[in-house]
C-alpha cells in the first residue's frame, strides 16, 4: 500500500481479545477495503465491507444484499431495479462520508452477483457466507487510495497456509460494543484488530 498500516505483527503490545473492538486505521491504509451500501429515499447507508479483487469485482458476504431480494419479490420490482439500489463506495476511510466530497472515482454501481450456491441464512447462523459482485464499469485503481487486494497465488497457498499463532488483521466499519445497536455501536472511521490464528 501507499499508505503503510500502522501495526508491526513482530512486535506487538496490544493483541485483541474479541472481534468486537479495534482501533482507527491509518487513513487509506487498507486500499481494497471498500463499503457495499444500500439506497433507500436518496440515501445510500453502509452495509458491509467489501473487497476488491479485480478492478470490476467485490468480494463480500451474501448475507449483505440477499435479504434484499425478500424486499424486491414483496415490491415486485425487478432485479435491474434491486441493482439500481446497491452501490459501492471505494477509496473512503469514513463510511458517512458527506455526498458532496464523493466523485464518480468513488461511487461505482452493482451490474450482477452471484452468489455460493449453498449459502444458508438460518437465526444468523451462516453457511457458506460469500458473494462476488460485479461492478457496472471498471474502477479506476493503482492510486494511492484505492487499489486491489494482493491475493496469493495457487503456489503460494499450496505450499505455505497460514498457521496457527500467526497473526492476522481484520478490519471493517463493524460494532464496537456487544450490545449492538446499528446507530448506537458503530464507528464512523474504518477500524482495525490484530489477532492470533488459533488451532
Amino acid at each position: 500500500t501507499f499508505y503503510n498500516p500502522s501495526i508491526n505483527p513482530l512486535n506487538l503490545k496490544r493483541i485483541s481479545k474479541r472481534i468486537i473492538g479495534g482501533e482507527d486505521a491509518v487513513e487509506h491504509s487498507w486500499p481494497f477495503l471498500v463499503s457495499v451500501r444500500i439506497k433507500f429515499n436518496n440515501k445510500s447507508e453502509h452495509q458491509c465491507g467489501g473487497t476488491l479483487i479485480t478492478d470490476q469485482h467485490i468480494l463480500t458476504a451474501a448475507h449483505c444484499i440477499l435479504p434484499y431480494l425478500n424486499i424486491v419479490a414483496k415490491l415486485k420490482m425487478n432485479i435491474s431495479e434491486m441493482f439500481s439500489l446497491i452501490e459501492v463506495h471505494v477509496g473512503i476511510n469514513e463510511h458517512e462520508k458527506n455526498p458532496k466530497d464523493l466523485t464518480n472515482d468513488h461511487v461505482y454501481k452493482v451490474e450482477t452477483f452471484d452468489f455460493h450456491e449453498n449459502f444458508n441464512f438460518n437465526d444468523w447462523i451462516l453457511v457458506h457466507d460469500i458473494s462476488i459482485m460485479k461492478l457496472k464499469r471498471k474502477v479506476n485503481i493503482n492510486r494511492p487510495e484505492v487499489n486491489v487486494a494482493c491475493l496469493p497465488s495457487l503456489s503460494m497457498h499450496t505450499n505455505r497456509l497460514i498457521k496457527e499463532g500467526e497473526k492476522v488483521v481484520a478490519i471493517g466499519w463493524g460494532s464496537y460494543a456487544e450490545e449492538y445497536n446499528y446507530t448506537a455501536y458503530v464507528m464512523n472511521q474504518l477500524q482495525q484488530a490484530v489477532f492470533t490464528i488459533l488451532d
